[in-house]
């Protein structure tokens, strides 16, 4: 009979040649007592696994001695159906568990489960919204914007407003073409609230844009307090020159 440290070694020889044979005697392998040979087998299996093996793995990121391989072999494990077949054994599991699912997932770029998420922020009984908008932020590209936009709108607690604010601001920092993506926005823009529109402001300031800075002047008029000062503090940090004498102005009339 072969030593533990000696089935570790085999294991990871085995994953390093792609010997998919292994595949059973590594998912034998992650419940061992040892950690060399657990370890060992939980980078075996996100070798040579698919989607069929990432509920074992994510049943591990509950274990505090295996959570650093099962999130390491989660982000190897390649096939069809592997980011869904992840984000689906996320459910019913500890706010811990969930909290690392949405970060593989972001790890791996898995944009295939965008549209899942997005129907998921959607939920007032949503299981931990901050990993979930984080997830988005880091994942969402130009095709997904109006639906992040409108989570933004239709977003009434405070606390998804900002977590709403904050993904849709990490989206557009990574878009090329500022003037599109201000667009979506401002298509959307009358419908929020308050609270949602100061955050909406406050995202459009990355971009430049003549016709957001033409709302966001307009804004600087609201009798609301909170969204004229966060158009003020939107043009405070206007990428370009555009607002500087929308500024002066505002300073001449604060000192008289």
């Amino acid at each position: 009979k072969m030593s533990l440290r000696v089935q570790a070694l085999v294991l990871m020889a085995l994953a390093e040649r792609g010997d998919k044979a292994a595949l059973s005697a590594a998912l034998g392998g992650v419940t061992s007592a040892d950690d060399t040979v657990a370890v060992a087998a939980c980078a075996c299996v996100g070798a040579l696994g698919g989607a069929d093996q990432a509920g074992l793995l994510v049943e591990l990121l509950g274990n505090p001695s295996r959570v650093v391989a099962a999130r390491g072999a989660l982000a190897r494990l390649r096939g069809a159906g592997v980011d869904a077949a992840i984000l689906k054994s996320r459910e019913g599991k500890p706010p811990k568990v969930q909290v690392e699912v949405m970060r593989i997932l972001a790890a791996r770029n898995a944009a295939s489960v965008l549209p899942a998420l997005l129907q998921m922020a959607e939920s007032p009984a949503l299981d931990q919204p901050e990993a979930v908008f984080q997830a988005l932020g880091a994942l969402a590209g130009e095709s997904h914007l109006p639906a992040l936009v409108k989570l933004a709108v239709q977003a009434r607690d405070p606390a998804v407003c900002d977590l709403a604010e904050n993904a849709l601001a990490e989206a557009v920092t990574r878009m090329d073409d500022a003037g599109k993506w201000s667009q979506v926005i401002l298509g959307q823009y009358a419908k929020a609230s308050a609270p949602s529109r100061c955050g909406l402001l406050r995202v459009l300031r990355f971009s430049g844009d003549p016709k957001a800075l033409a709302l966001v002047r307009e804004e600087l008029k609201s009798g609301e307090a909170a969204v004229s000062e966060a158009a003020f503090r939107a043009m405070a940090d206007w990428p370009n020159a555009g607002p500087v004498n929308d500024l002066l102005q505002v300073t001449r009339e604060g000192t008289n």
